[in-house]
């Protein structure tokens, strides 16, 4: 793509000295390489333009230029497209709009013809490309060299970030508008832009996912250069795919999507073209490091620095000096709220800066000088000195930078002040930006911010994308810090239920025959328990219809006892290409699939009357639960019954519940209780795969919203760091006392449901909840799965 930013000669087709018009931009930003490359402009009327021969057409120039830009109106585009292509061009740039109306064929036949030509085209629609390296600005507008590549799914949005990145003294390396991508796409574009000498830092804007995982790639290219990228992006990738039925669905936001994959990538992701130009800001100025360290860092043409990172899972620490403690106060509490840390200071630090402070001073963190930086300017570098060992990162906040452009006098004073604070270790809040100390901050490495909120929403998005979870490579089976529950039987070892516990059963010698295809389109969804009977709630689940199903009866064989287990003989084939369930057997082959990889569900069975339900109650014994067989949201219409502990309850609410609903017969387990609801579940999405969610479950899972979503599969490393990021975690751990529960079994499952998903594409999610998370096992009480769209 070297043709496309730094190209041999240049044509501008549509050339004009109409300041009001595009042909006017784009022959202006030209002809600003007219030293470095042959410019030639194309206008069919004028002789002159901008003071420069213009030619008629491209057949009348006296070489063939390598790039042409093109700004004609929609019903010349062909024409001028094969003139371009016949005198030799490689690269077209096409600003004009409403080509793919005007262009017989449309976009896909104006870029084949470009492509069959050996030539590339740059949008159309686009607002062009520019590189501050090589003098190339053939775009609208004015930007301003600097160290920023941006790549813009929109033009505007991209110059925006060129304008706020020059109002920040810095500029762009190279811009890039794609506009149709009719031929060459962002991901095209995004290589050049990362490799280019100039690019520090990039800047990318995306109204869709299609770069899909390739982001990751991209990203670790990037900082293998010691470049970082930022997204700035509009929601992500809509439902789409993913199970509606689901709670998981459910959970799911537009953002979801955008931020796993962010996540994977170490990607930072901003909401503003602003929140995008700070960003860049703390990337520039060496605070988006990863490691707990001082490290002397040297960027091209400065001298070396220290550099400060963090942990990954750790909080950035950050020292407050302000000029009151109003403005302290202020910054320290919205950093926490953000997410950083903002550590009392030490005994040792404190002693140094009570020599150097008033005594009204506050002297722990944050630092308020107490009006000693008005007496003596030197005194904001001593004291950001002072903190700068204790912490990652010193904020100024208040009057510094603002002194010499409200008292010149000042300026000799402020400006040697500014030279000496920790490069590389600083940020300045100031309430003026338009000051000539803001120039020698900048200069220097300093990062300067007219707000509170911006500095410390971008060091903080900084942070955080040095934690992410990446999707496991190759999805292998969980590896546990504990025993496994058997594969075979999917009973834990560690709390073991009846010899069956985990395996499905249905049917029982005596009860009644054996429905071996159930008119329903999926299993029964098993759900049981919450903490305790009186408290146990079910959430939906159900049976498969539009798309979605439960877990039940399968095919099965029966045994010698006349249960039937799930896993023993052929489930049969998963249909294809319908949102109808089709076998019911393809459904017990997914919870077969759990079961193998280690996750285990409550002994229970089908029944397709009152009488069985009753007569296989009583084979269970103990407390069961009764559900319906039928209706996805049972929970909403009364289908599940919990501690039933006698055969004639089971019937007698069974035929209740038969009386009142449209049902395809009933589901008995086991009740199981004592632990944690969760959720565990994994959806597809189009654009990014697999994508994997646990957090709080049971019936108040939406209302909770208390999940956590990373790309799946993910090993069990990144599983248990999912968790971690959820208040669920908390709980886990054994709230107020109560025994904490086996992280590492809930690890298993939120791996095994990522894989089972990830090895079967005509699934777009599987979702158990809840899922019982209890000391030394957990139970998954329902299993809903759903089918893609044909």
């Amino acid at each position: 793509m070297n043709g496309l930013f730094d190209p041999c000669s240049v044509a501008v087709v549509g050339a004009s000295d109409d300041s009001a018009k595009w042909g006017y931009w784009l022959a202006k930003g030209a002809l600003r390489g007219v030293g470095r490359r042959e410019v030639y402009l194309i206008n069919g009327r004028a002789e002159r333009v901008q003071g420069q021969r213009a030619y008629r057409q491209l057949s009348d120039l006296p070489k063939f230029p390598e790039l042409v830009a093109i700004v004609t109106p929609p019903a010349s585009y062909e024409g001028v497209v094969e003139d371009a292509l016949s005198v030799g061009a490689r690269y077209l740039v096409g600003i004009t709009a409403g080509v793919d109306r005007a262009y017989p064929g449309g976009h896909a036949a104006l870029a084949a013809r470009v492509r069959a030509a050996g030539a590339r085209l740059l949008g159309p629609t686009c607002m062009g490309v520019y590189d501050g390296a090589t003098d190339l600005a053939l775009t609208w507008g004015s930007l301003t060299p600097g160290p920023i590549g941006v790549v813009s799914q929109s033009g505007s949005v991209g110059l925006e970030i060129g304008y706020l990145a020059t109002r920040a003294g810095l500029g762009l390396s190279r811009f890039v508008s794609v506009g149709a991508q009719a031929d060459i796409t962002t991901a095209d574009l995004l290589d050049p832009v990362i490799t280019a000498p100039n690019t520090r830092v990039v800047i990318l804007y995306l109204e869709d996912l299609s770069l899909g995982r390739s982001l990751i790639t991209l990203a670790d290219q990037a900082r293998a250069l010691g470049k970082r990228v930022i997204l700035l992006a509009v929601g992500g990738s809509a439902a789409g795919e993913r199970a509606i039925n689901s709670h998981t669905g459910a959970l799911a936001t537009p953002d979801t999507a955008v931020n796993a994959l962010c996540d994977a990538a170490g990607v930072i992701r901003v909401h503003t073209p602003a929140q995008a130009v700070h960003a860049a800001q703390i990337c520039l100025a060496g605070l988006s490091s990863t490691k707990p360290r001082l490290a002397m860092m040297a960027d091209s043409g400065t001298k070396p620095r220290l550099a400060v990172v963090a942990d990954r899972g750790t909080k950035p620490r950050l020292a407050v000096v302000a000029d009151s403690g109003g403005q302290g106060a202020l910054a320290a509490e919205f950093a926490e709220r953000a997410g950083l840390e903002v550590p009392a200071l030490s005994p040792e630090t404190i002693e140094v800066l009570a020599k150097m402070l008033p005594e009204d001073a506050g002297l722990a963190n944050p630092v308020d000088l107490a009006g000693a930086g008005e007496a003596d300017l030197g005194i904001y570098p001593r004291v950001a000195q002072a903190v700068a060992a204790e912490v990652d990162v010193v904020l100024l906040t208040g009057y510094f930078g603002a002194y010499a452009a409200d008292s010149p006098a000042l300026r000799d004073i402020e400006e040697a002040a500014a030279h000496h604070l920790p490069s590389g270790r600083c940020l300045v809040h100031t309430m003026r930006t338009d000051g000539p100390t803001t120039d020698v901050l900048r200069r220097s490495g300093i990062p300067v911010f007219d707000t509170i909120d911006d500095p410390i929403n971008a060091l903080a998005a900084t942070f955080h994308a040095n934690e992410g979870i990446r999707p496991a490579s190759d999805a292998a089976p969980s590896e546990a810090h504990g025993p496994a529950p058997n594969a075979a039987t999917g009973i834990s070892p560690v709390h073991q239920e009846p010899a069956d516990g985990g395996l499905a059963r249905r049917g029982i010698t005596g009860v009644g025959p054996v429905r071996r295809e159930p008119p329903y389109g999926g299993l029964a969804p098993e759900r049981a328990a919450g903490i305790g009977p009186e408290q146990q709630e079910l959430a939906d689940g159900g049976l498969a219809r539009g798309g979605a199903i439960g877990t039940g009866p399968a095919r099965q064989g029966l045994a010698d006892d006349g249960l039937v287990r799930m896993g023993a003989v052929d489930m049969g084939p998963a249909p294809s290409g319908s949102a109808d369930v089709g076998s019911a057997g393809w459904v017990g082959r997914i919870r077969a699939d759990l079961v193998a990889r280690g996750v285990v569900f409550p002994e229970g069975g089908f029944a397709a009357t009152a009488d069985e339900a009753a007569r296989l109650a009583a084979r269970l014994g103990g407390a069961v639960v009764l559900k319906a067989v039928g209706p996805v949201h049972k929970t909403e219409v009364g289908g599940v019954v919990l501690g039933l502990t006698s055969a004639g309850a089971v019937r007698e609410r069974a035929e209740e519940m038969g009386g009142r609903l449209d049902l395809d017969g009933f589901w008995v387990e086991r009740q199981v209780g004592g632990g944690v609801e969760l959720i565990v579940g994994a959806y597809r999405d189009r654009e990014v795969g697999v994508m994997v969610t646990v957090g709080s479950g049971g019936v108040l899972a939406e209302l909770v919203a208390d999940t956590a979503t990373a790309l799946g599969p993910v090993d069990h490393e990144g599983a248990l760091r999912l968790i971690g990021r959820t208040k669920a975690a908390w709980m886990l751990d054994g709230w107020r006392g109560a025994p904490p529960c086996d992280r590492d079994a809930v690890a298993r499952v939120v791996v095994a449901v990522g894989q089972v998903l990830a090895d079967r594409p005509e699934l777009a999610g599987v979702e158990l909840n809840p899922l019982l998370a209890r000391p030394g096992d957990s139970f998954a009480l329902d299993l809903l799965a759903t089918l893609r769209d044909p």
